[in-house]
């Protein structure tokens, strides 16, 4: 299978090669991007060498679409997003965002999370596509609800919330 490259107006959906260590280490290492996530920071090169041969691992063996959200005009990685947790017998599928600070608030997540979705709809028919985001996370969940998912667990125990969206 040959991996989907995406585009819109400004940037490229591709898949994460080896020279792009650099700038997912910058990305995972940053304090503001781990602020929501429950991993261990990625301070090393060689953890963000790992992580590229684990993630082409997964989309090898169809257990992932992970795309690097890169930049039209220079081909840099300053984000990541995927499809991940497949359920090929539901055709359901979570997705999974980040993007460096420096380039947050500027619609980018948003051109990408609507070219993924569409992606997601018309290539993999998909049904449902599911999401968690931790309850303070307010720029995640108002980028979810942007695009009509919509809250279905919220409990008192878990700090995190889970939205669906449902194919129409």
């Amino acid at each position: 299978m040959q991996f989907p490259i995406l585009t819109t107006e400004r940037l490229i959906l591709r898949c994460l090669e080896p020279n792009d260590a650099p700038a997912l280490k910058t990305l995972r290492s940053n304090k503001s991007v781990n602020q929501f996530l429950d991993r261990p920071k990625s301070t090393t090169l060689r953890a963000a060498q790992r992580f590229i041969q684990n993630i082409l691992f997964l989309i090898n063996s169809q257990q992932s679409f992970y795309w690097g959200i890169a930049l039209k005009e220079n081909n840099l990685v300053i984000g990541t997003i995927c499809y991940w947790n497949l359920n090929p017998n539901e055709n359901q599928a979570e997705i999974g965002y980040e993007l460096h600070p420096k380039f947050q608030g500027k619609g980018m997540m948003q051109e990408a999370v609507l070219k993924i979705l569409e992606y997601g709809w018309n290539e993999m028919q998909l049904k449902t596509i599911t999401a968690f985001t931790r309850f303070d996370n307010l720029k995640s969940i108002a980028l979810l609800e942007k695009f009509n998912f919509q809250q279905i667990i919220d409990t008192k125990e878990s700090q995190y919330k889970c939205y669906a969206l449902k194919k129409q």
